[in-house]
């Protein structure tokens, strides 16, 4: 049986050498690289406690150090540490003593396949342990460092279950006029809203999970000193303290200036004014959304295919792209921006329609200035494409 690929941290109590050298020869016949401690004493135990190991095989019994106060140690200092107790026969009352004190599995004395077994077993299930503990250790990290973000965040993030607010952040608090989180926790989200939009409000949160592709609200929030004001609202399925809750950041819609400034920077390009590539990204993924979630083709400014998601999103940005190229030659200025050709025919397909339009047998379009000219100088001498070198015939010999 072969064991894990990795050098195992292995503690020995046996007495004989011999015994213990021929344990070391059975895993590393296995293939298993091993590192071994032969313990002798309980302060020897005690020194090596403070390094990390992978499994200790004790045998029936020893001199020096009874297996039981081994077992105990490693117990009191909660070192995970499997442990496997040799027994001097297939005896169910000294195995039924050994798991009694801890140890995690325990055999006679000379099964050595078995003991393979076991200890593979066993290994396996520390590393699952360790991986278990490192990852509890990064979802800790991952939670605190999202509270920072939720707590410093400029938009008005509620955590809200069954109606009733769980969490709000520091913006939400502003925006609604609250000194502190207690008075809004159990106060239901209703109590936020204007009263001739409180039925609108209530639909929406009571069809929000089996409305498809709508998560957005648009109502009057009502502060705590009665002032109301228009919000987006964006609804999204979440968690908070492993409970299932629903996420809304609020937005008010009268933003400042700058902010505006920034959302229409963030989707338009400055140049041309036409909304950019990530606004378009946007739309198709909220477009492939809706058309996996409903099984169809979704409702999108082009048509796109349902083969596959990948498939569906290359086309529909080919054809987004494409329409975009038409939108900007259409207030383009008549240049061409690839290099000078000898027709127009051959000349980079020009992005403005313009150019196309006016070009003649005759003229140019050249990069290197800004407007297209006719010069007789260069025309060719012949109006025929040239002619395409003919590829030297392949020889017959040999």
């Amino acid at each position: 049986m072969a064991l894990q690929k990795k050098t195992i941290r292995l503690l020995i109590l046996e007495d004989s050498q011999n015994e213990a050298e021929r344990l070391v020869s059975l895993f590393r016949n296995a293939g298993q690289a091993t590192r071994v401690h032969r313990l002798t004493s309980s302060d020897d135990l005690a020194s090596a406690l403070q390094q990390t190991w992978d499994l200790l095989i004790a045998a029936p019994s020893s001199e020096n150090l009874e297996p039981s106060e081994a077992i105990a140690a490693i117990r009191r200092q909660a070192k995970d540490i499997p442990i496997v107790q040799l027994t001097a026969s297939n005896d169910a009352e000294a195995i039924t003593d050994a798991l009694t004190l801890g140890a995690q599995d325990a055999l006679p004395q000379g099964e050595d396949e078995w003991l393979l077994l076991v200890a593979n077993r066993e290994l396996a299930n520390l590393e699952q342990r360790r991986a278990r503990r490192s990852a509890e250790v990064a979802l800790r990290e991952a939670e605190k460092r999202c509270q920072l973000l939720l707590d410093s965040s400029v938009d008005a993030i509620a955590y809200v279950h069954d109606g009733m607010h769980i969490y709000a952040n520091r913006a939400y608090l502003e925006l609604f006029g609250y000194a502190d989180v207690e008075d809004l926790e159990g106060m239901p989200m209703i109590d936020l809203i204007e009263a001739c939009d409180q039925g609108s409000f209530k639909t929406f949160l009571k069809n929000y999970q089996t409305m498809e592709g709508n998560s957005e609200l648009t109502c009057s929030g009502v502060r705590v000193d009665g002032d109301s004001f228009k919000a987006r609202m964006h609804f999204s399925p979440a968690t908070y303290d492993g409970e299932p809750c629903i996420q809304v950041v609020i937005r008010a819609e009268n933003d400042s200036a700058e902010l505006q400034k920034l959302r229409e920077i963030s989707t338009q390009d400055p140049i041309t004014g036409l909304h950019n590539r990530n606004h378009f990204t946007e739309l198709v993924d909220s477009a492939v959304e809706r058309a996996v979630n409903a099984g169809q083709i979704a409702s999108a400014p082009i048509a796109v295919p349902t083969n596959s998601p990948t498939a569906t999103r290359s086309s529909a940005m080919t054809r987004l792209t494409n329409w975009r190229r038409r939108q900007v030659a259409a207030i383009s200025p008549p240049c061409c921006s690839r290099r000078w050709t000898p027709t127009v025919s051959a000349c980079c397909s020009s992005r403005s329609s313009a150019c196309a339009a006016t070009a003649t047998s005759t003229t140019r379009c050249c990069c290197a200035c800004s407007t297209h000219r006719a010069s007789k100088s260069r025309q060719p001498s012949s109006s025929a494409p040239p002619a395409t070198p003919a590829w030297p015939a392949r020889s017959t010999a040999g």
